[in-house]
């Protein structure tokens, strides 16, 4: 299964990763964000988590559905 973001998502995606910077994994291997797919009957809704502070933001482009 492959999931895209769109471009409005891409934005918002690289606007929360910018956020979150300072927030750092004791690990050196990476894996601070988590996405979510979550399909509906109209499109998929997006959420990303950073995983050191635990804040999840809707990345959902629904001018798209």
């Amino acid at each position: 299964m492959n999931f895209e973001l769109s471009e409005i998502e891409e934005q918002s995606t690289k606007a929360f990763r910018e956020a979150h910077r300072k927030c750092r994994l004791p690990s050196t291997i990476g894996g601070q964000f988590e996405y979510r797919f979550i399909p509906t009957g109209l499109g998929y809704l997006i959420t990303i988590k950073c995983v050191c502070c635990n804040e999840i933001s809707d990345i959902t482009d629904y001018s798209s559905w």
